[in-house]
């Protein structure tokens, strides 16, 4: 997973495009499999 992710960087393909919207972030992520609460909660953090 790390070595396709580091692929796709080389090719210019980097996951987290600037004009993302959360939505589309989190739905990548839950993809992933990295989406947990503890995420959730951390970015809700951040942002506040």
């Amino acid at each position: 997973q790390d070595a396709h992710m580091e692929e796709r960087k080389r090719n210019g393909e980097s996951k987290w495009e600037d004009n993302m919207s959360w939505e589309e972030a989190r739905q990548k992520l839950v993809q992933d499999g990295l989406w947990t609460a503890s995420a959730v909660k951390i970015i809700r953090d951040l942002l506040e």
